[in-house]
């Protein structure tokens, strides 16, 4: 909802928040960045890797229904193992 309501902020607060969008970005890259040093992420573009991320999570307002039949923190704990360990199963 924030992608599709944020252009209707006055110039000066739509370039505010895309510079606050440009710094989160460059955190999560650099947490990604850490993780690849440390053995614990893919070593992979991290912007691609980060936008893949949050590109999982920022959708879910538009499909995720309360009364559907997995609450929240199950659907969370689905997307936070595919976003971790991917979709194939390692033998």
């Amino acid at each position: 909802m924030y992608f599709e309501e944020k252009s209707h902020l006055a110039p000066a607060e739509l370039e505010r928040t895309r510079e606050t969008e440009r710094d989160l970005l460059h955190l999560f890259e650099g947490v990604y960045r850490d993780g690849v040093v440390t053995g614990e992420f893919r070593d992979v573009e991290p912007a691609i890797a980060v936008f893949g991320i949050l590109g999982m999570s920022f959708s879910e307002y538009e499909w995720y229904r309360p009364d559907g039949p997995l609450p929240a923190s199950a659907i969370a704990d689905i997307l936070g193992g595919l976003a971790a360990d991917g979709y194939r199963v390692h033998a």
